[in-house]
C-alpha cells in the first residue's frame, strides 16, 4: 500500500513537470529526409531571408519547402560556387536591403542564426539565382511548373 502511495505522489510530481515544460521548436514540414521548423520560419521572417507574398507562417513555409526542394535538385547539377566577393556583396545588399547594420551582430542572436550561418545561407542564394538564370531565364511559367512537379515528386500539396 505504501508503494501505491508513493508511486502516485511520484506521478503527480512527473505531472507536474509536465505540464511546465515549453515547447522550443516544433516540426511543421517532414518531406524527403528535411524537415521545416518554427524556428527556420522565424529566422526566415526576422531575417527577410525569403521574399512571401503575405506575412503568413505559411507563406514562409512554402518558401521554404520551394528553396529545400531547389538546393536538392541542384546537387544534381553543377551550379558553380559563388567567389567569396559575390557572398559579401550579396551579404551587404541583404544589410542594407533589412537596414540591420548597426545590429546585426545582436539581430543574428535574437534569430538564432551564426554569421557562418548567414553566409552558407546567401552562397546557396547565389548558386540558386544563377541556376535559375541559367535554366529559367525570361520562363517564369516555366519555373512555377518546374517547382510545382518538385512538390509533387515529395509529396506536397
Amino acid at each position: 500500500m505504501r508503494w501505491a502511495i508513493g508511486l502516485a505522489a511520484a506521478l503527480c510530481v512527473m505531472a507536474g513537470g509536465l505540464a511546465a515544460q515549453t515547447v522550443l521548436d516544433q516540426v511543421l514540414v517532414r518531406f524527403g529526409g528535411e524537415i521545416i521548423t518554427q524556428l527556420d520560419v522565424r529566422q526566415a521572417r526576422m531575417l527577410k531571408l525569403v521574399s512571401v507574398a503575405n506575412d503568413t507562417d505559411e507563406a514562409y513555409v512554402e518558401a521554404l519547402v520551394n528553396r529545400r526542394l531547389i538546393l536538392s535538385d541542384l546537387k544534381r547539377a553543377s551550379a558553380p560556387e559563388p567567389s567569396p566577393e559575390a557572398i559579401d556583396a550579396k551579404k551587404r545588399q541583404w544589410e542594407a536591403d533589412l537596414g540591420a547594420a548597426g545590429n546585426l551582430a545582436g539581430l543574428l542572436e535574437r534569430a538564432g542564426m551564426t554569421d557562418a550561418g548567414l553566409r552558407g545561407w546567401m552562397r546557396d542564394d547565389l548558386r540558386v539565382q544563377a541556376y535559375l538564370d541559367e535554366r529559367f531565364a525570361g520562363r517564369p511559367a516555366d519555373l512555377t511548373s518546374w517547382i510545382a512537379t518538385l512538390r509533387q515528386r515529395a509529396g506536397i500539396r
